[in-house]
C-alpha cells in the first residue's frame, strides 16, 4: 500500500492538529496520502488510491463512499467520539491499524448500496447512490403526503405519512431507526421500508429482497413540492404525479476491519445496551484469520 486519501470533516473541533498527527503517521509509513474535504464531490479526486481513509462521523464516511465506489476503494472509517456506526478504530489507534494494514492483517466487509432514480414522465430529474437510504419528506410544510407504493409492479400500499424511507441494511441504524425500523444486520440482502409518523397505525415498516425494485408514486397533496433526499446528503424536489425507483446498486462500499468489533458488540457499546462496557476499538492480540470477514 501506498497512495492513500484522506477525507475529512473540517468542522470537526481540533481538526488541524489531527490533520498534523495523520500526516507524521503517514509519513512515517513511507505513504503518499491526498487530502480532500467534505466539499469535493468529484470521485476522480481518490482515483488510483488504494485507501481512503475517513476522520468524521458517518455523514463524512457517507460522502466518502459515494467517491470511492467507482473503484470499489477500501474505506477506513476513524471514530472522533460521537455515534459513529462506521468508524472502525479511534484516532490514537490509527498507528496500530496503519501497521497492520501494511502487514495484510485486516479484513474487507462489503455493505450493498442503493440506486435510487426520480422521474417525472419521460424525464429524468435525478439518479443516485446511497449507502444508508433514500427518504421521501413533506419538508416544513404540515401536511400529510400520499405515496403509492410498488414492489415490481405489485400495489403494496398507500402511505398517508410524513414521509417515507427506503433504507438499506447499513441504513436501519440510521433514521429507519428514529421512524421505528427493525435493526438489520448488514449482510442481509434487503431493503427496509418504513413510514415516518404515518396517519394509520397500522402503517407498519416492511422488509423485502433487495432482489425487488420499489417504485414510489406521489399522489398528493397537489401543489406542494416533496423532497427525495439520498443519505440525506443529495436529492431533488418531486411533486404530484412523479415516481421514484429504488434498486440494488451495482457498486457497493468496501469497509476496512482491523478489529473484532462485530455487530452486535457496535450495538452494545454504541446504543449503550450495556452488554458489554469494554472498548470496541481496542486493536491488540486480534489478528484477522480468527475472524470470518473476507
Amino acid at each position: 500500500m501506498k497512495r492513500i486519501a484522506v477525507v475529512y470533516a473540517e468542522t470537526k473541533p481540533n481538526m488541524p492538529a489531527r490533520l498534523a498527527e495523520l500526516r507524521a503517521w503517514i509519513d512515517e509509513m513511507g505513504w503518499t496520502a491526498r487530502y480532500l474535504t467534505t466539499a469535493v464531490s468529484d470521485p476522480q479526486e481518490v482515483a488510483g488510491s488504494e485507501l481512503v481513509v475517513v476522520l468524521g462521523g458517518d455523514g463524512t464516511f457517507l460522502h466518502a463512499a459515494r467517491l470511492a465506489m467507482a473503484e470499489e476503494i477500501p474505506i477506513l472509517g476513524v471514530d472522533l467520539g460521537r455515534l459513529g456506526f462506521l468508524s472502525e478504530v479511534a484516532f490514537n489507534d490509527i498507528p496500530e491499524a496503519f501497521a497492520r494494514l501494511q502487514e495484510g492483517d485486516y479484513g474487507i466487509e462489503d455493505r450493498a448500496m442503493m440506486r435510487i432514480s426520480a422521474h417525472r414522465d419521460e424525464l429524468l430529474l435525478g439518479e443516485f447512490t446511497a449507502l444508508n437510504d433514500g427518504v421521501i419528506t413533506k419538508g416544513a410544510y404540515a401536511r400529510l403526503v400520499e405515496l403509492a407504493t410498488y414492489v415490481d409492479g405489485h400495489f403494496l400500499t398507500t402511505y398517508s405519512a410524513d414521509g417515507l424511507i427506503i433504507a438499506t441494511p447499513t441504513g436501519s441504524t440510521a433514521y429507519a431507526l428514529s421512524a421505528g425500523g427493525p435493526l438489520l444486520t448488514p449482510d442481509l440482502p434487503v431493503f427496509e421500508l418504513a413510514p415516518i409518523c404515518p396517519h394509520s397505525l397500522s402503517a407498519r415498516p416492511i422488509v423485502i429482497s433487495d432482489q425487488r425494485c420499489i417504485r414510489v408514486v406521489v399522489e398528493g397533496p397537489e401543489g406542494l413540492d416533496l423532497y427525495l433526499s439520498a443519505d440525506g446528503q443529495e436529492g431533488t424536489t418531486v411533486r404530484l404525479g412523479d415516481s421514484i425507483l429504488f434498486e440494488r446498486s451495482k457498486h457497493r462500499a468496501r469497509l476496512v476491519k482491523v478489529g473484532r468489533i462485530d455487530f452486535f458488540t457496535r450495538l452494545q457499546t454504541k446504543l449503550q445496551w450495556g452488554a458489554s462496557r469494554r472498548s470496541p476499538q481496542t486493536l491488540s492480540g486480534v489478528r484477522w484469520e480468527e475472524s470470518g470477514v473476507e
